[in-house]
């Protein structure tokens, strides 16, 4: 079990964009192969997962799940993990949205 608190920022068609994403996760494996399941609420300036910029939106909270592999070894190394990341939320009218296509892939070195 583990838990993770993020900031980030980027610049999208010359709006300022600031991400705070809080979560939890859980591996399921053994030595260095897990299987990751997270659950994830991020913040978002300016409407970004809502693809508006209209500063009557800033401040919005989609909700986000992790469905992936990680490789990390114990102690000390580098690690890699690739994932399926699902966006859900309501927008700006209350409707409910769902992204099923949205990933990534990160790698790194534990220290």
């Amino acid at each position: 079990m583990g838990a993770r608190l993020g900031i980030g920022g980027f610049k999208f068609n010359d709006v300022n964009i600031l991400t705070v994403p809080i979560g939890i996760n859980y591996l399921i494996g053994n030595e260095s192969k897990f299987f990751e399941f997270g659950i994830n609420g991020v913040y978002s300036s300016n409407g970004f997962f809502l693809f508006d910029d209209d500063d009557e939106n800033a401040g919005d909270v989609v909700g986000m799940l992790t469905l992936g592999f990680r490789r990390q070894l114990p102690g000390k190394g580098f690690h890699f993990r690739a994932s399926l990341n699902p966006v859900f939320g309501a927008d700006e009218n209350d409707e409910l949205f769902f992204f099923p296509f949205y990933g990534g892939v990160s790698m790194g070195y534990s220290f």
